[in-house]
């Protein structure tokens, strides 16, 4: 199971971001840059949603953002999703060390939950890092 986090309808700003994604064509897009956008649309619709954030300081940590649940902290790593012509949205579940000469490597045990947000569906998806394939996951993104 994991949760959805629906795009406000009336919010201008949440419908504009998706363009930013579609300004460029995807194999010119710097991956970091995606990145840095799927991080500012889940926390939009985290704090839409009503949860108290914090973001670690630089980029050395396995986590993303972190989010507050009554007495417990949550580590949080933002994906992107990507939707598949059947329907489902498709993310990695690994971090790429190629350029390190590392291969790849899985989070769990690094983070808590997966925040993964589809440009196309314009909705960010929760779900626990456990629950999540070594290497990749699949959510169906149909309406309810």
């Amino acid at each position: 199971n994991y949760l959805r986090l629906h795009r406000p309808a009336r919010c201008s700003a949440v419908r504009e971001r998706p363009e930013v994604f579609r300004a460029l064509p995807r194999r010119g897009r710097n991956p970091k840059a995606t990145g840095e956008m799927s991080e500012a649309a889940v926390t939009y619709h985290l704090l839409r949603a009503g949860y108290e954030l914090a973001k670690p300081l630089g980029d050395n940590a396995r986590y993303d953002l972190l989010i507050e649940l009554g007495d417990r902290i949550v580590r949080v790593q933002v994906k992107t999703g990507r939707l598949r012509a059947d329907g489902a949205v498709l993310f990695p579940t690994c971090s790429s060390q190629a350029h390190r000469g590392r291969g790849t490597q899985a989070y769990r045990g690094q983070c808590d939950l997966f925040a993964v947000y589809c440009p196309e569906t314009e909705e960010t998806y929760l779900l626990p890092v456990c629950a999540a394939g070594m290497r990749s996951c699949s959510l169906r993104a149909g309406r309810r």
